[in-house]
């Protein structure tokens, strides 16, 4: 069943777009996980980027879906923001000192 399948595909989908998905998934693919591993070896952690909810009710809507919070949501202050942000930078600075 498989081999008919990828026979299949393979004669009824363009050329380009075969290219594109073996060039996007298979080429770069691999080398994106060859320069993981060699950062990884040098210490360098991936991924570079923070990411955080803007609100408490998004945090718990991610944590457990469907489930219902006792307290209303509330949101970050500005405050607490660029205290996560600055906390962030003295980290990242002490990782680049330390290498």
């Amino acid at each position: 069943m498989f081999p008919e399948l990828a026979l299949r595909i393979l004669s009824s989908t363009s050329p380009r777009c075969i290219g594109k998905f073996l060039w996007n998934f298979g080429v770069k693919g691999i080398v994106s996980i060859e320069r993981f591993k060699r950062r990884m070896k040098k210490g360098e952690f991936f991924p570079p980027f923070f990411t955080s909810p803007s609100s408490i009710a998004a945090t718990s809507a991610a944590k457990a879906a469907g489930s219902t919070s006792l307290r209303t949501p509330t949101q970050f202050q500005p405050d607490d923001i660029h205290y996560i942000l600055d906390e962030l930078q003295t980290l990242l600075n002490h990782e680049r000192s330390a290498q």
